[in-house]
């Protein structure tokens, strides 16, 4: 009878137990429980029964009354904004990273060429950073496969050749075979056949060098005909050079002194086509600009530019000078020309004081010089003076000739060149007006 009136008790919401008195413990006493519902309700707001209740995520409520259901909405709320960022980030602009795709032909041109350098590179890495032969070799044979026409093929092939006679093995053989049939002329296929190749052209690269200085302080000095036979001399001596980009571009510099611009440019466009791996490259396009510039002045100008044109020193006046007769005709022989001038020369000259001679310039033109005279105007009064020299006008009444004063270093550019008209044209402008 007292058990079931304890449950009784019970179940109807009493604080007491069997035995009689208030209960201590919590979950029988109503007080502690509505104040352990408010402490925790201030503490972390309304929480549902779910696991792992205390995550820093949820937010307190500071209420005490039942928000469920605005939990509810805030919870289909989040749920809808996190599903519309995600919606949002999956619409990338995809712009971007198509302008680092390569389409053109240009593009994926410059795409392989990186790639090419850069296994090269990792093969140089591997073999002279690393001392990893093994993935250096498979570098640089990767290359070979993918890039059989490669401009660093000589150099793959040598750095191949190195690596297999390092371990031993006989493939070394099979790369300088490749090397010698592909590139024979190459700097690797002449190390493989004599490893002092660089030693012994050491001292020759250092005398060829001192011949093109002293070429160059030739051309300095404006003496151009000098500086083209230096020129030349050195190409004759030393076939093979390591300058030839330099031998070239002097020779150009000495066309653009004594020759028309048409022709300078000619040549600085040939230069600039065939030397594209030249270190003297923009240079040579720093002077093509400017030569064309000129032309473009030029023809504002209403200057005519014709590639006959020989471009002969102007600074004459105190040099030394020579006398011309040209003679035109074929199977000539100008005797009594000579005979005549020779005559001249007794009755107003010292023997010995000028010299007379015949040079055969073509198979229509001979030229009789007479030099030296003093100067310009020494020169200009040789002129007059011949032109009125009744011998030499009897010798001559029946022939075609053409006379003119010259200095030397005019009469090498046109006895380079040989272009009669355009000196004439020269001596017109520059002697007779």
């Amino acid at each position: 009878m007292q058990r079931k009136n304890a449950s009784n008790n019970n179940n109807n919401g009493s604080n007491s137990v069997p035995g009689g008195g208030e209960s201590t413990w919590h979950y029988y006493n109503e007080a502690s429980i509505t104040r352990g519902k408010s402490e925790f309700v201030k503490r972390w707001g309304q929480r549902k029964l779910e696991d792992n209740w205390r995550r820093s995520t949820k937010e307190a409520v500071q209420d005490n009354t039942d928000n469920s259901e605005n939990q509810d909405a805030d919870s289909s709320d989040i749920a809808l904004e996190s599903k519309e960022k995600e919606e949002k980030e999956a619409k990338v602009d995809k712009t971007k990273y198509y302008k680092e795709i390569p389409f053109s032909d240009e593009a994926k041109a410059a795409s392989l060429l990186k790639v090419e350098n850069a296994l090269y590179n990792v093969g140089k890495i591997y073999d002279q950073k690393l001392d990893e032969k093994g993935n250096a070799i498979k570098s640089f044979e990767k290359h070979l496969t993918r890039f059989p026409a490669s401009k660093l093929k000589s150099e793959v092939l040598y750095f191949l050749y190195l690596l297999y006679k390092e371990k031993p093995d006989p493939k070394f053989e099979n790369y300088a075979a490749m090397l010698h049939e592909e590139f024979p002329n190459s700097i690797y296929s002449k190390l493989i056949r004599n490893p002092n190749y660089l030693a012994e052209t050491k001292e020759t690269s250092q005398h060829i060098n001192k011949l093109y200085r002293d070429a160059y302080n030739l051309y300095k000095a404006e003496r151009f005909f000098d500086a083209d036979s230096a020129i030349k001399a050195i190409r004759v001596a030393y076939k093979e050079n390591d300058i030839e980009d330099k031998l070239q571009l002097l020779e150009i510099l000495v066309i653009g002194q004594t020759k028309n611009a048409l022709i300078y440019k000619g040549k600085l466009e040939e230069f600039i086509a065939n030397q594209k791996e030249s270190v003297l490259l923009p240079k040579a396009k720093e002077l093509l600009a400017s030569t064309e510039e000129y032309i473009k002045l030029a023809s504002t100008g209403g200057k005519t530019l014709n590639e006959d044109q020989v471009k002969y020193k102007t600074d004459v006046k105190d040099k030394p000078h020579m006398f011309i007769v040209a003679v035109h005709g074929k199977n000539l022989k100008p005797v009594k020309i000579v005979n005549a001038l020779k005559k001249y020369n007794g009755e107003h000259y010292k023997p010995g004081e000028i010299q007379t001679e015949v040079v055969q310039l073509n198979d229509t033109l001979n030229l009789i010089s007479i030099k030296t005279l003093v100067d310009k105007s020494g020169g200009m009064i040789y002129y007059t003076q011949i032109k009125n020299f009744q011998p030499f006008q009897s010798e001559t009444k029946n022939l075609k000739y053409d006379l003119f004063v010259i200095t030397e270093e005019n009469f090498s550019l046109f006895n380079r060149y040989k272009k009669l008209e355009s000196y004439l044209n020269f001596f017109e402008e520059h002697y007779k007006k």
